[in-house]
This record gives structure tokens, C-alpha cells and sequence, in this order.
């Protein structure tokens, strides 16, 4: 495995993955037992390859290995507002 890995090690590179988010949020009246109001968002957000922080200095491959323990950044494609019909 070692070996196998050595020759094809330069060549693997983090892939991108691309998740869809769905939220809601109320606003309750003061006394908390009544919804006035209610919004739902739906966000397309894909994770790259692209580290968080780069190793300071660091260049090539070694410039792709986090130096921070959150990995990868995130970037939102697309987001828009719901209607209850649409969940």
C-alpha cells in the first residue's frame, strides 16, 4: 500500500463537496407562546479544495495541508427564502 500510495500520492488532490442547507427561525411574542412571525431559507454551500489557512510560507503541496483543525473552506453558491408549500 505504501508503495502504491508513494507513486500516485503528487497526483491526489481534496475534492470539492456541494451540500444543500434547509433552516427555519420564529419570532415569538413576548410571552413566548405565540409565533408571529416564521421564515425558512434553503443555501447551496460546497466546501473546496482550498485549505482555511495555508502553512505560513508554505508552498506547493505542502501549501494544501491546514495548519488550523477546521480544514476546509466553505462557500455559499446560492441561497434563497421559502414558502411553507415549498418543504
Amino acid at each position: 500500500q505504501g508503495d502504491l500510495l508513494a507513486m500516485i500520492g503528487p497526483a491526489l488532490t481534496p475534492r470539492g463537496d456541494t451540500f444543500l442547507v434547509r433552516t427555519y427561525g420564529d419570532v415569538l411574542a413576548n410571552d413566548e407562546k405565540k409565533v408571529l412571525a416564521r421564515a425558512y431559507l434553503e443555501a447551496v454551500v460546497q466546501r473546496t479544495a482550498e485549505p482555511i489557512k495555508a502553512a505560513e510560507g508554505a508552498t506547493g503541496d505542502a501549501a494544501w495541508n491546514p495548519t488550523d483543525e477546521f480544514g476546509r473552506k466553505f462557500q455559499v453558491i446560492s441561497m434563497r427564502w421559502l414558502n411553507e408549500e415549498e418543504l
